[in-house]
Parts: structure tokens; C-alpha cells; sequence
């Protein structure tokens, strides 16, 4: 059975996005003991799998709000994982490269900040935010009116 209809996408969604950060603190503790491969691609195999059961349901969430612009909302949502991948790049490079605690710093960080948006995006709507189709028909907003 699929994992998102047992769970239902939030769920999952936070599921998903917990089991990451939960990766970043096994990272944290196997790093910090000893740095093995295992202490390092373990966690990160974890943390995959987390992304792989938050991921789909945040994308179907930001594509469904107005499906009209979907194309542009999948460009936005690619080009904010590149940057923010390109970010942490850039952090790793410019911190110290003799201890991995640059590492787990800037990856536990980013599992945390994760799960903080992700409950911050399930919070409910504020009452003068709905999408166009609520507002009227699909008719209405097809015509620009």
C-alpha cells in the first residue's frame, strides 16, 4: 500500500521531513565519535529516504494552489532547491576543513530549518489568502474576470 494514502500527504509531509532531521542528529553523533564512511553515509541514506517521502506531497502541494501556473511554480520550486544547495556549497567551502563539525553544523542546520518551514506551510491559511478559484468560478478566472 502506498505511503500516502496510509499517512495522508501531510503526514507523510512531516513524516518525511522529521525523519530527515532525525538522520542529522545520527549524523551529528557518529561524526562527531569517529568519522567512518559508515558514520557518514548511513545518516545520509536515512536522510534520503526522508526526502523521498517529504518531497513528493510539498511539491504536489505547491503545484496544486493554482494550477494554472504550474509550470512556473515547478520552475520556482527547482530553482529554490538549487540555490539553497548552492548556499550550503558555499557555507561548507568558506567554513574550517579540519574537523567535520562545519559539516554536520551546516547539515543539521539545514535538516532543522527544513521541518521548521514545513510545519510553518501547514499552518492554516490566512482568511483574505485563497486561491483565485475560490474567490469564483473556474469560468470567471479563465475569462480574466
Amino acid at each position: 500500500m502506498r505511503l500516502s494514502v496510509l499517512l495522508g500527504s501531510a503526514r507523510l509531509f512531516i513524516s518525511g521531513l522529521a525523519l530527515s532531521l532525525v538522520s542529522g542528529v545520527m549524523l551529528a553523533v557518529w561524526c562527531l565519535g569517529d568519522l567512518t564512511p559508515w558514520a557518514l553515509f548511513v545518516p545520509m541514506a536515512i536522510s534520503s529516504i526522508g526526502n523521498g517521502m517529504s518531497q513528493p506531497p510539498g511539491i504536489a502541494a505547491g503545484l496544486s494552489v493554482y494550477p494554472r501556473i504550474a509550470g512556473a511554480a515547478s520552475g520556482l520550486i527547482g530553482f529554490m532547491q538549487m540555490s539553497v544547495a548552492a548556499l550550503g556549497t558555499l557555507l561548507l567551502g568558506l567554513l574550517p576543513r579540519d574537523s567535520v563539525l562545519g559539516m554536520v553544523a551546516v547539515v543539521g542546520a539545514s535538516l532543522a530549518l527544513a521541518l521548521v518551514c514545513g510545519l510553518f506551510t501547514l499552518r492554516a491559511p490566512a482568511e483574505g489568502l485563497r486561491p483565485a478559484v475560490a474567490a469564483g468560478s473556474s469560468r470567471e478566472v479563465a475569462n480574466g474576470s
